[in-house]
């Protein structure tokens, strides 16, 4: 989660994005990901969101964040406002 959400958050030009995507989908569908908090698991899926629509994939891009906030609303349109 850590390495995903620095990944994430370093600007596109250094190349971290398919390391942050990756780390993120290793996290969602991880046996145990039901188990982690609900604040987590929009944490996941709204980076997943944020950086499926940097790619301009916005079906994905919306389903992420559609189950991003279904986890913890609030968590979701933090990440999605700031770094969307």
């Amino acid at each position: 989660m850590v390495r995903g959400t620095t990944s994430a958050r370093i600007p596109k030009v250094f190349g971290r994005g398919s390391t942050a995507r990756a780390d993120f989908k290793a996290i969602i569908n991880h046996p145990l990901f039901s188990s982690i908090s609900p604040a987590n698991q929009a944490s996941a899926y709204a980076w997943l969101a944020v950086l499926t629509a940097r790619e301009n994939d916005t079906s994905n891009s919306q389903a992420y964040l559609q189950k991003a906030r279904l986890a913890n609303a609030d968590t979701a349109n933090t990440i999605w406002t700031r770094y969307q």
